[in-house]
């Protein structure tokens, strides 16, 4: 067949996924000009996804922890896919560090890995407790620490 085995099936599943699913959320954070109203704008859409009750959390997140289930092939792609975004943060941070919105002593790296990290949870949790207010106030504290 086309896709050789279900393997190659579920990798052309997360492609499509990225490139259809996924790709709004790209486009929040690379809109211009950059800074930190793109992650606001990308947390609050994945706060309206979690709330919405149809989650089933995020196909990239679960694809990446689930290595035993799905196979190394399709987790390493979709870890492949979430550090994109991970640059895709880091770019929004170090323009909103050169507007002095974020302190100087902040190493943006680092804050693009947590805010990457922190994504991974907040799908997790939006498929156990879809509670839009507890979300956007998780999401709340962690812009905050973004900016302290």
């Amino acid at each position: 067949g086309e896709f050789g085995d279900k393997d190659g099936l579920f990798l052309a599943c997360i492609d499509h996924y990225v490139n259809t699913t996924a790709k709004h959320l790209m486009v929040t954070l690379q809109a211009s000009p950059r800074g930190l109203k793109n992650i606001g704008a990308f947390f609050r859409d994945r706060v309206e996804y979690a709330a919405s009750g149809i989650s089933r959390g995020c196909l990239l997140v679960n694809t990446a922890i689930e290595n035993t289930v799905v196979g190394p092939k399709a987790s390493a792609k979709a870890r492949g896919y979430l550090q994109l975004m991970e640059e895709e943060f880091y770019a929004c941070l170090m323009a909103a560090k050169s507007h002095g919105h974020i302190p100087e002593h902040k190493d943006c790296r680092v804050l693009a890995r947590y805010l990457t990290c922190f994504l991974e949870g907040l799908m997790v949790m939006g498929k156990d407790t879809p509670d839009r207010e507890s979300l956007e106030r998780v999401v709340q504290t962690a812009l905050e620490t973004v900016t302290i």
